[in-house]
């Protein structure tokens, strides 16, 4: 018989969804980002397009991981720390005709060796976002001290720029008489001052960034200015985190660079 006429049904074997990842996110990473950042990146791989561009939410992102959304975030932010991941904003177009802010844009960058001195600067970096300074983290827990968790917290229960921009109604103030018996001293009848309100030094950042006096706003800034603290505050966000929001956008975004202006408030939250 011969060999030649002899057909052969090959079937392929090979399964089709996979996704690949440099081995140096293992090798030359893991022991910096660790391995919840790591599962992240994975997730990151499996969306991205030929590219490397992506755009999972977070939630999308916690879920396939059974990881917290407040870890998720915290771990984006490593990925984009150490150079392996850039966020970039997406915009949608409106009925009106203008635009309207998107789900982010993920794009992984070139992973690459480092030395020594690398490393030790991507180490502290990611340090820094594991354990915040001591001023910035006692900033952050007095604002969360002083808000209602869980429910939407009424205009008295707001952070102290929230309150100067959105002041509370006159029923939620206490009556005069009531504040001169508890700021009277145990000495006599002389009375004093209640102290004055301090700004959060969270707040003050964003109202300067986005150019805002906030002792004097108009309805839609203060609207603007008390959603973007509530999720910035929300995340953990420092100060530093939304002065390197204010680089990143004179630095890179379009309308900084074409129009010279600063981010709206929703804008700075976007980054």
């Amino acid at each position: 018989m011969d060999d030649s006429a002899q057909q052969f049904d090959v079937r392929d074997h090979r399964e089709k969804d996979w996704f690949w990842a440099n081995n140096g996110i293992i090798e030359w990473y893991g022991e910096i980002i660790g391995a919840d950042s790591i599962a992240v990146y994975m997730v990151l791989c499996k969306h991205a397009n030929p590219a490397g561009e992506c755009w999972p939410s977070y939630q999308t992102i916690a879920d396939k991981l059974k990881l917290s959304r407040p870890t998720v975030i915290k771990c984006m932010k490593k990925l984009e720390a150490t150079g392996l991941m850039a966020k970039a904003e997406r915009w949608q177009p409106t009925k009106e005709g203008g635009t309207m802010p998107d789900s982010n844009m993920y794009i992984l960058l070139t992973v690459k060796p480092f030395d020594a001195p690398s490393k030790a600067r991507l180490l502290g970096l990611v340090k820094e976002i594991d354990h915040p300074t001591k001023k910035d983290d006692l900033a952050h827990q007095g604002a969360k001290k002083h808000s209602k968790p869980k429910n939407t917290p009424s205009k008295g229960d707001l952070p102290p720029l929230v309150n100067e921009v959105n002041p509370p109604s006159k029923r939620a103030l206490p009556k005069q008489d009531s504040l001169n018996k508890t700021h009277e001293t145990r000495g006599g009848d002389e009375k004093t001052e209640p102290p004055a309100r301090t700004l959060s030094d969270l707040a003050l950042a964003i109202a300067d960034v986005c150019k805002i006096n906030p002792k004097i706003p108009t309805d839609k800034q203060r609207r603007a200015l008390n959603a973007t603290y509530q999720a910035l505050n929300g995340i953990g966000a420092t100060v530093d985190e939304v002065r390197a929001r204010e680089t990143w956008w004179y630095a890179n975004d379009w309308r900084a660079k074409k129009e010279g202006r600063a981010p709206r408030p929703d804008e700075l939250q976007a980054i």
